[in-house]
């Protein structure tokens, strides 16, 4: 893998389907899911006004759900800043799922739905993580990774 930064051709750098930039700041990681989930909204858009609900649900989670939640621990805690797009994005498609009008809130359309934010969607596939870990569904290697010494409360 050649090296990427400022004073190199390339600015990332593709890894297990992650791209990674010399700061970790995830943007161009970011930014590629972004694309991805604008090209799929477009495709919700052409058939809100002929499917139902439940077929617009059902064409989130195999059109976008699968981006944002790919490997989400690793990029999935970037800044509010990093990650503002993303989120609009989601909520984008949440608003196309409901016709609903583009300035309603859309925490009441989320869980009509049972769909989880991105916010959401990271802390739980975290809290996956450590149920994993606690029950030693993980591989050996990970025992020693997490420090799971922590103090209890009383």
């Amino acid at each position: 893998m050649d090296r990427i930064g400022k004073d190199c051709d390339e600015r990332a750098a593709k890894f297990l389907g992650i791209l990674n930039d010399e700061n970790l700041t995830w943007k161009p990681h970011l930014s590629h899911i972004n694309q991805k989930v604008s090209r799929a909204l477009f495709s919700l858009k052409q058939v809100k006004y002929f499917l139902p609900k439940q077929c617009m649900k059902t064409l989130y989670y195999s059109l976008i759900h699968s981006h944002p939640s790919y490997r989400n621990l690793v990029w999935g805690n970037a800044t509010q800043s990093a990650l503002r797009q993303t989120i609009l994005l989601q909520k984008r498609a949440i608003h196309l799922i409901n016709n609903a009008m583009y300035n309603s809130h859309t925490d009441p359309l989320f869980r009509s739905f049972r769909i989880l934010k991105l916010g959401d969607l990271v802390e739980y596939q975290a809290a996956l993580l450590a149920f994993d870990l606690n029950t030693k569904k993980l591989p050996i290697s990970f025992n020693d990774t997490f420090n799971r010494d922590l103090q209890r409360p009383v």
